[in-house]
């Protein structure tokens, strides 16, 4: 039966709110015998709320795969981040423990972007700018030098977008603009959504964690207030 204790006691709703939302990215990952969930999500700053708001998404990611899932924060900015060792949610009731929960953590500004730059991976492009101790004009002068070069229209378009747009996390609109043209980002259709959002709602401030990397075929953003059957793209 129920655990002795001596205390009072009130009823609540037995009805539980939805999750609603959208998570920054999943991925099913296979790795040996492993098969596993990721999602990752990428914060501006620091929120304390971010241990119960990560354990709630886990929940519901596996409820609607049934897979394990391996969750990550990747914080793009040092703002207000209290150092390692936040990443913990644990409740003890009555003594007894009931849950414990980790997330992982990347730190960008703990990377090294020459690194980085040296693997010529180009969805991490719009990453590099937030990456080292110090704003470097030189580092996103690179990483834009490296979108520059790819063919693609489109795509060299969105990469442009998203060094402007999460480099002036750290850096002055005036050195991106001076290092980016307007006109080299007008074929993105990231920027385009950017632009009518501003135009119908002209308080709208876009959220750079829309500009995060994705791999073309290898995740899906999900709607929490729904269950897809599954997560092939």
């Amino acid at each position: 039966m129920l655990p002795d204790f001596d205390g009072t006691f009130r009823l609540l709703d037995k009805k539980l709110p939805q999750v609603e939302g959208e998570v920054d990215f999943l991925a099913e990952v296979q790795v040996g015998e492993e098969n596993f969930i990721l999602r990752p999500d990428f914060q501006t700053r620091y929120d304390a709320a971010m241990r119960t708001r990560m354990h709630e998404y886990r929940v519901h990611v596996r409820r609607t795969y049934g897979k394990p899932v391996l969750s990550v924060v990747i914080w793009l900015t040092a703002g207000g981040y209290p150092g390692r060792g936040h990443n913990r949610l644990e409740e003890v009731v009555l003594g007894r423990r009931q849950l414990v929960f980790e997330f992982e953590e990347v730190c960008l500004w703990e990377l090294d972007p020459a690194a980085y730059l040296a693997r010529g991976e180009i969805a991490l492009l719009p990453l590099i700018p937030l990456m080292g101790r110090e704003p470097s004009a030189e580092v996103l002068k690179e990483a834009v030098e490296a979108a520059s070069k790819v063919e693609d229209a489109a795509e060299q378009a969105n990469l442009l977008t998203g060094i402007s747009v999460l480099g002036s996390l750290r850096h002055s609109r005036e050195l991106i603009h001076a290092l980016i043209r307007r006109e080299k980002m007008k074929e993105s259709p990231i920027y385009q959504e950017i632009m009518y959002e501003v135009s119908e709602v002209p308080s709208l401030r876009f959220s750079p964690r829309a500009l995060v990397p994705c791999p073309k075929r290898s995740g899906r953003r999900l709607n929490l207030s729904k269950t897809p059957k599954n997560l092939t793209a």
